[in-house]
């Protein structure tokens, strides 16, 4: 069950993590910075920026290699389908969300500084 539990948080993270990456900016009614959703910011910057923000977060993420994917993917991605993985992320991971909108959208201010 534990571990099942840290694969479903992983895979939220992940998905979250993605919208973090891309910057704090102006809040959108979900929480998610509209930064987060264009931001410019590269793998290595977003993980750099989450090691230097939230230590457990990196960790989580270093760890799950499926919640690694989800992020690279979503950097990868244009605007608008990086905003619908968000939105799905937050549908499917309601709680997980909410915990960690806050570091992703503290990591997206950040992560052009790394």
């Amino acid at each position: 069950m534990v571990t099942r539990s840290m694969s479903k948080l992983a895979a939220a993270a992940g998905g979250l993590a993605l919208v973090a990456l891309a910057g704090a900016g102006i809040a959108s009614a979900d929480g998610l910075s509209e930064q987060a959703i264009n931001t410019t910011c590269n793998y290595g910057q977003v993980h750099a920026a989450l090691q230097a923000q939230n230590p457990s977060f990196a960790n989580i993420l270093d760890s799950h290699p499926d919640a690694q994917s989800f992020l690279q993917d979503y950097l990868a991605s244009p605007p608008a389908a990086r905003r619908a993985k968000a939105q799905n992320a937050q549908a499917t991971h309601p709680a997980q969300a909410g915990a960690f909108i806050p570091v992703i959208n503290t990591v997206a201010a950040t992560c052009n500084n790394f």
